[in-house]
């Protein structure tokens, strides 16, 4: 694996391997035993999987490996969490984020549109909100380049692209 596929963890001197999440889609058995099916001559030089037509192959390198892919953000190894909500009990490794998390007990929304006067709690969320004001749609598919404002609607939308897909096993 090379040093790009591996995610390197906040903890010292850990290393744990890209983890790239199963697509759901169903597999499809082919071969020269099937009459009529469809060689997947298309592969993967990533992880191996192959397609019976380029253009899947196409797709599911841009879901499964493309930057707007998903990637781990947490590591094995458990955190110590001593910071502990007084009102939920729920406890956090950082006291950032015990903070944070207060604000769902409060009601606590700091961050404030100018255009709207809509509150949020986080000020990524306003930033994000934003863009319904401006019409700023800076995420783009790289399939079919339609834009979206938010990246978890682009990662959606990417997603449609494999629906018809049906993926083949390589017979490496």
């Amino acid at each position: 694996m090379s040093e790009k596929d591996s995610y390197v963890c906040t903890q010292p001197a850990h290393v744990t391997p890209l983890q790239i999440p199963k697509l759901k889609i169903e597999r499809r058995k082919t071969g020269p035993d099937k009459k009529g099916a469809k060689v997947a001559n298309h592969k993967c030089d990533i992880c191996g999987k192959a397609y019976v037509e380029l253009s899947y192959l196409k797709a599911h390198q841009v879901v499964s490996h493309g930057p707007n892919a998903a990637k781990p953000n947490k590591c094995d190894i458990p955190s110590l969490k001593t910071f502990k909500c007084d009102i939920c009990s729920k406890q956090f490794s950082r006291n950032y984020h015990l903070d944070r998390h207060r604000m769902i007990h409060t009601g606590e929304k700091p961050f404030k549109c100018k255009v709207c006067n809509k509150t949020f709690s986080r000020n990524y969320h306003l930033h994000r909100h934003t863009f319904i004001h401006t019409g700023e749609k800076p995420y783009s598919c790289e399939v079919c380049a339609k834009a979206f404002s938010r990246t978890d609607k682009l990662k959606k939308h990417t997603k449609t692209h494999l629906a018809p897909f049906r993926e083949v096993k390589s017979s490496r």
